[in-house]
């Protein structure tokens, strides 16, 4: 977000869009994004925005991981067939994997990369792989 600004007081001072951009290390297309995205908030209340949807995420998938272990233990009560419960169970780790890769995906990018790290940089690529590596494992 920082990064936003910075850009846009470049550009009002004169420089060219693409010279700034290219300057703070990333795409025209990128610039134009973020602008349309956050270019109508303030700097706290994007951050709040995307605060909350990271945890609207995180809530939704709890509560979807919760709906299925309770059926489970419903299925278990009700002595219903083994496959079934199996594959119930299945489907539980499946949800607690995915929530386990988002948290500690938000985790890496929020310590690992700082709002002043760069793409290209070495801890943008360490952060970017330990993600890729975390998807590829996990789920």
């Amino acid at each position: 977000m920082t990064l936003l600004w910075q850009i846009e007081v470049e550009i009002v001072n004169g420089k060219t869009t693409p010279l700034a951009c290219k300057e703070a290390g990333i795409t025209v297309q990128t610039f134009y994004r973020w602008r349309k995205e956050f270019g109508g908030l303030k700097l706290d209340p994007a951050k709040r925005l995307k605060e909350l949807e990271r945890e609207n995420s995180k809530l939704k998938r709890l509560v979807a991981e919760l709906s299925l272990e309770k059926q489970v233990l419903k299925d278990i009560a009700e002595e219903k067939d083994c496959a079934d419960i199996l594959q119930q169970i299945a489907a539980c780790r499946g949800a607690v994997n995915g929530l386990l890769v988002e948290i500690v995906e938000g985790e890496i990018k929020f310590h690992v990369v700082s709002k002043d790290t760069k793409v290209g940089s070495l801890e943008s690529k360490a952060a970017e792989s330990l993600v890729e590596i975390l998807h590829r494992y996990i789920k």
